[in-house]
């Protein structure tokens, strides 16, 4: 890459740092053009505030099955390894928890700090509180103006790290990108929101939020199951969150989009099978002394 090209990457999430890092590293004069009035937003929010970067078992399978053909290359081209060399390279110390790699730090900021600080190191400039509205390409086809809603700018290239819809729109996720790509011409396929929490109509559900504990989640059309996550489930306002609800919300989303309504399954005591969970039951009726109900379920 020529050191005189200058290269425009609209959004300041993790894929605009890492890109703005990638280019500068070979010499490109990078600026990045973020909307809100700071870097990585969502990414300091990931994994509860821890940031899980990767996982040691990821591969093509883990994608929906319209990306798995193109993730398959391209995890083969920058998979784990690449991953952890980079953040190695950033001098960011990863640990392994089971598989799943989160900063030993344990904060999901440690991340956006030294990204944003490798960014600075290699003179990378940042314009923040502009949106970018449009890409216009020139008649030679390699060069770029980029308009925001404030001024433009002359690029080389352009890369839009913009992100999409998932995520609240305090993090600047309002699919700036999707807009920007069809008037360059581009297809939109159907998007879907997932890793969200999910609503319900069921009103035996509890109405305060925070309850949490540990349950299987299984999502059914009718009879028929069509996601299982294991892991700490959380009750909430309208309805259920956590790990495994993120995991399945995806395809959730996707049935419900078809007009298929789901149903979601959940068994708090997956140690257990009937016959067990009702002997326990017996147990606890035939314990002595009088006993209020919230007493007994207090154990539970």
């Amino acid at each position: 890459m020529s050191g005189s090209r200058k290269i425009i990457i609209a959004g300041a999430g993790a894929s605009g740092m890492c890109a703005a890092i990638a280019a500068a590293r070979e010499g490109a004069e990078v600026t990045i053009i973020e909307k809100t009035d700071c870097c990585g937003k969502k990414l300091s929010m990931t994994g509860n505030g821890r940031c899980n970067l990767s996982n040691l078992d990821i591969s093509e399978a883990d994608y929906n099955e319209v990306a798995r053909g193109r993730m398959k290359t391209w995890l083969k081209r920058f998979g784990v390894k690449e991953t952890l060399d980079f953040f190695s390279s950033l001098g960011l110390v990863v640990s392994d928890e089971s598989g799943y790699l989160y900063p030993i730090s344990g904060q999901a900021s440690t991340v956006v700090d030294i990204l944003q600080s490798e960014c600075k190191r290699l003179s990378v400039n940042f314009i923040f509180k502009e949106q970018v509205k449009s890409i216009d390409s020139h008649d030679d086809s390699i060069s770029f103006t980029v308009k925001t809603d404030k001024n433009d700018y002359e690029a080389d290239r352009v890369i839009l790290a913009t992100g999409g819809l998932a995520g609240p729109k305090s993090c600047g996720a309002t699919g700036d990108g999707y807009y920007i790509c069809e008037k360059l011409g581009m297809e939109q396929k159907n998007t879907y929101p997932a890793l969200t929490p999910l609503l319900s109509d069921d009103d035996t559900l509890p109405k305060d939020s925070g309850v949490r504990c540990m349950a299987i989640v299984t999502f059914l059309i009718g009879d028929g199951a069509f996601a299982s996550e294991y892991g700490e489930v959380q009750i909430t306002k309208n309805g259920i969150s956590g790990i495994p609800v993120l995991q399945a919300s995806g395809l959730v989303a996707y049935h419900l989009s078809k007009n298929r309504p789901v149903t979601a399954s959940i068994n708090f005591f997956p140690g257990y099978d009937l016959t067990e969970y009702e002997a326990l039951i017996d147990q606890m009726m035939d314990l002595p002394g009088e006993r209020t109900l919230g007493d007994l379920l207090t154990g539970f």
